[in-house]
């Protein structure tokens, strides 16, 4: 189970992580180990202390990088027709 969060709170978060896992685990995991992902921008301290103790999720934070490059040159356009 991966959770993607972008504002929401972290016990938000484990709720709505643990509640996903023990459906899983319960309907379609038929009661094996189920891992849960949370990914967000910045994992607060509180959201560290309360995956301390719940086995089985990992945390991750994202960082977004992009580049910008010129798209106005008709030769390199890709050969699309308007």
């Amino acid at each position: 189970m991966f959770e993607l969060k972008r504002a929401r709170s972290p016990d938000h978060a484990m709720g709505q992580l643990t509640r996903y896992m023990g459906w899983v685990r319960q309907t379609i995991g038929k009661d094996r180990e189920v891992n849960g992902v949370i990914v967000a921008k910045e994992i607060s301290e509180s959201l560290r202390y309360a995956v301390s103790v719940v086995p089985n999720i990992s945390l991750f934070e994202y960082e977004v990088e992009f580049q910008l490059k010129p798209a106005n040159d008709v030769a390199r356009g890709g050969g699309e027709t308007a």
